[in-house]
């Protein structure tokens, strides 16, 4: 279920006539080898389009299904499906030069796309990904007034809680420890002080933007902020639940430190400097 671009590129082609952006740079690492080659700026580039026509983030570990996915599918790809694939590079390409005007037209495009190739092949991997991602952003797990958390952003929460107990080499909750974590914050969420709710709402967004900080700090600062994380996920097992994860302090120097890379929550970021993933 990889994006057609039936109808984007056309588009891009009219919105963004005679305008040339930058190449990404130098040749990344290769992800399939063949003709043409699939690299994996070419994965990150068509990750970027999901989360940018679906208004969010997806997790490492979405992001790392999709590339197995890919893998497998790449297989027993032609150069005509290969070559299909890499047109979102292009695409990319061309939208750094877009208003958002006209990336708002695109992004109409691409989720027409999606949704009718997911439609067309429902039992495709990459088509149920999709959909599940599609279907967590919308799906509403616990509010309190203005304040929200989604079944993405329950993904992200876990995934986050993995990495703080070990930022050097992220875990795995186990399957029965996820889920209890997740009831707990749909049992909890609405008893939550305002400042923790604030920080969860919208978590698959906080959860790269603290990923982009811990890529773009340095040694000293990663090892500085090991000890607030080791802490936080020490609480959150100990018996305080998905509450004591949060450290609003931590959070906002670590987003500090990715907006000052140049790194957003969400919308179209033109000219990304970290390769989160």
């Amino acid at each position: 279920m990889f994006l057609a671009l039936r109808k984007a590129l056309p588009i891009c082609g009219l919105l963004v006539a005679l305008v040339s952006a930058p190449a990404h740079g130098a040749l990344p690492e290769l992800v399939s080898p063949g003709e043409p080659p699939i690299t994996a700026q070419a994965v990150r580039d068509h990750v970027r389009l999901i989360e940018y026509t679906l208004g969010t983030r997806l997790t490492t570990g979405q992001k790392e299904l999709f590339l197995e996915i890919l893998k497998k599918e790449c297989a027993d790809m032609d150069p005509e499906g290969r070559k299909a694939f890499l047109e979102a590079s292009k695409l990319v390409t061309s939208m750094t030069s877009m208003n958002p005007d006209q990336r708002q037209v695109v992004r109409e495009i691409l989720r027409e796309d999606f949704e009718g190739t997911a439609a067309d092949d429902e039992a495709d991997p990459a088509a149920q990904l999709y959909m599940q991602v599609r279907d967590g952003t919308t799906k509403i797990i616990a509010a309190q007034g203005s304040d929200s958390v989604s079944l993405q952003d329950l993904e992200a929460f876990t995934e986050y809680l993995g990495f703080a107990r070990s930022p050097d080499k992220p875990e795995t909750l186990p399957p029965a420890e996820r889920d209890g974590f997740m009831r707990a914050m749909a049992d909890g969420f609405p008893g939550y002080t305002e400042q923790v709710r604030q920080h969860l709402s919208g978590f698959d967004k906080t959860w790269h933007l603290l990923r982009a900080g811990w890529l773009a700090a340095d040694e000293p600062t990663r090892n500085r902020w090991k000890t607030g994380l080791k802490a936080a996920a020490e609480k959150a097992s100990s018996g305080n639940g998905p509450a004591g994860a949060v450290d609003p302090a931590l959070w906002d120097e670590m987003k500090q430190v990715a907006s000052a890379a140049g790194e957003i929550p969400d919308g179209w970021q033109a000219t990304p400097t970290l390769a989160v993933w």
